[in-house]
């Protein structure tokens, strides 16, 4: 059973079969408080608002922008080809003479 669709079990518990809330969150193992946040969001918006909501933030105000992302990624292949190419140069890992 999938989490909206417990949600939809435990609102119809309430609504359409008139159990006390405080029941029915002990007999899903869900909080009373949830159970009157299903029934908000149920009648706010119908079946639809009893489906997962994202968790994510809205907003990420301190995320790098992508120009900056992408810079620091140019420049840090642009360091590790310098720093290939010096250690080829340089002979590093030959023999010790």
């Amino acid at each position: 059973m999938t989490s909206r669709d417990k949600n939809v079990v435990i609102v119809r518990s309430v609504v359409n079969q008139e159990m006390p809330a405080a029941h029915v969150a002990a007999r899903f193992g869900v909080t009373r408080q949830w159970v009157y946040t299903l029934l908000r969001r149920y009648e706010a918006d119908g079946p639809d608002g009893l489906a997962p909501r994202s968790r994510a933030p809205h907003s990420q105000p301190g995320k790098t922008v992508d120009a900056v992302r992408e810079r620091i990624v140019e420049l840090r292949q642009h360091q590790l080809n310098i720093g290939l190419t010096g250690v080829r140069c340089r002979g590093v890992g030959g023999p010790a003479v």
